[in-house]
């Protein structure tokens, strides 16, 4: 409004200066316009990024110098195509291209990073920005799309990526452990340079099931399935039989699965298992002696007593006035010497039998000499309980390289199964039968017995540690599988016969082609002991 005060030649300037005001701003570029003008410039002139528009169909609708830098394609060659032609032929074939459009329609914007396709075939790792572009009313009109070439940034990574690989593998591999790393679907992902060195079936990619089937239907499948479905920790020893090997493992629940790591115990296991061995030994040799005990005492008193009989003989008469007759002196000796001879072979037989033997050397020995002090430690036992003693040991046997000791106490179990098996069924035929032959280079002690017999099921088992087919109470179940184990370090057996009617157990061990047959004259000596 116009105040009244103002003259009309200052009105008519004021209208001239508004006129000429409205032309200059007519004449003049829109400022919308000039924002455009440098929003393009300032986009043209990056290079390091790829801008450009996409219409609702994700066909390229501009492009820009970083697009053309990046992407290898002038704006003519590509305006007009469709975006997928950025994009691998796998990614093409899933789809990806419209997923990612899809997204941005749904969410606003998309982002991703992955492969994609230069103009002249090579692949680059791109990270990729897509926004939809909608007008005032909310149409879509296009995408906005913004690709970053990352290509030497992600092959910086991954260099540095292998090197930690490297070294981690390095510290993996200078460990003691074997380590292998299972997917949740069984899959061996890794293992390290030890896990290849004792796992011979070992194989990345593999099945650990099809790799290691053994380990199928045992405690450590159970174990392995339990950690990976409860997401625990747990500690195992097993024997795997393919590799006659003994591991102790432990498994850690990991993000792709279950990490095992493991350590050959073999070693240690075989120490354990001779150590145990020995205190079972030691306990069955005196079980042995415990039976042997009261037959043995007997066995030395009636020498000792025949002794200090005819000794006591001697002396009265040397105290008297008459002379003594050379008949009576020799006759008293005789006695004397035959009841001596008798306790001295019971305490050879006694001699060593309770100490430890593993690791006494392999020495040339007897058969006729060790199997006669056996004799001379179960008579006395077997006659206290009227069990006839057959004897039938061939006089050309060779002699054998053995830990004696040891032999003798697996013929003295041999016995004392026999003699139990025997009393257990209260047989009114009672004999033990003992008899050694050589056979092809081998010797075949056997001990065969009168009694009832082993039932069909338990022959299959009577070799296994603590199987036992006594009567409770009985014995341990350890005998015949620690005796069998001795004979095998000797290079021979301990089986249980199938050719004989009655039960008969052989022990085969080899002979020494050369070595003499050294236990004649022991034989020879003993001969005239009644059995």
């Amino acid at each position: 409004m116009i105040s009244s005060l103002e003259s009309e030649p200052t009105v008519r300037k004021l209208e001239a200066r508004r006129a000429t005001s409205d032309e200059s701003r007519r004449s003049a570029p829109p400022r919308e316009f000039e924002l455009d003008r440098v929003f393009r410039l300032m986009v043209d002139a990056v290079v390091d990024y790829a801008f450009f528009m996409l219409d609702p169909e994700g066909r390229v609708a501009t492009w820009n110098s970083g697009a053309e830098r990046i992407k290898g394609y002038t704006a003519d060659e590509i305006i007009g195509r469709h975006f997928s032609a950025f994009y691998p032929p796998e990614s093409v074939a899933t789809g990806l291209p419209e997923i990612e459009l899809a997204g941005a329609r749904a969410h606003g914007r998309f982002e991703d990073e992955g492969w994609r396709v230069r103009k002249d075939g090579a692949r680059i790792w791109a990270n990729v920005i897509i926004t939809p572009v909608r007008d005032i009313q909310g149409g879509l009109i296009g995408y906005a799309k913004v690709t970053r070439d990352l290509t030497e940034r992600r092959a910086e990574e991954d260099r540095k990526i292998r090197q930690a690989y490297r070294r981690l593998n390095a510290v993996m591999d200078a460990g003691s452990d074997g380590i292998l790393q299972i997917g949740h679907d069984w899959k061996i992902l890794y293992g390290n340079r030890k896990a290849a060195e004792r796992l011979l079936d070992f194989k990345v990619g593999g099945d650990l099931w099809e790799c290691f089937p053994a380990l199928l239907g045992t405690h450590v499948e159970r174990t392995l399935r339990r950690a990976m479905r409860d997401r625990v920790n747990t500690v195992y020893d097993n024997h795997y039989a393919p590799y006659d090997m003994w591991y102790r493992s432990r498994a850690f629940p990991t993000e792709d699965g279950i990490s095992i790591f493991f350590t050959d115990i073999t070693s240690q296991k075989t120490l354990e298992d001779q150590l145990s061995v020995e205190q079972i030994l030691r306990e069955k040799r005196l079980e042995a002696l415990t039976q042997m005990a009261a037959g043995l005492a007997h066995e030395i008193n009636n020498p000792l007593a025949i002794i200090h009989a005819r000794a006591s003989d001697l002396r009265s008469t040397a105290v008297g006035d008459a002379p003594l007759a050379a008949e009576e002196v020799r006759t008293a000796c005789e006695s004397i010497v035959y009841a001596s001879d008798r306790a001295i072979r019971v305490l050879r037989a006694l001699q060593g039998f309770a100490r430890e033997a593993g690791s006494d050397p392999m020495l040339p020995a007897s058969p006729h000499e060790m199997l006669h002090r056996c004799i001379d430690l179960l008579e006395p036992r077997l006659l206290r309980h009227r069990v006839e003693f057959l004897v039938d040991l061939k006089p050309d046997l060779p002699s054998l390289v053995c830990r004696e000791t040891q032999i003798r106490q697996i013929v003295v179990n041999l016995l004392n199964n026999a003699l139990d098996a025997i009393e257990q069924a209260n047989s009114t035929t009672r004999w033990i039968a003992l008899d050694a032959r050589s056979q092809d280079d081998q010797l075949w002690i056997q001990v065969r017995d009168s009694g009832p017999g082993i039932e069909e099921k338990f022959r299959a088992h009577l070799m296994e540690p603590f199987f036992a087919a006594k009567q409770r109470g009985v014995g341990m179940g350890v005998g015949l599988s620690l005796s069998r184990t001795i004979a095998q370090e000797h290079g021979g057996n301990l089986v249980l016969a199938e050719d004989t009617a009655e039960t008969c157990f052989r022990l085969i061990l080899p002979l020494v082609p050369g070595l003499a047959a050294t236990g004649l004259k022991y034989a020879a000596l003993v001969s005239e002991v009644a059995l």
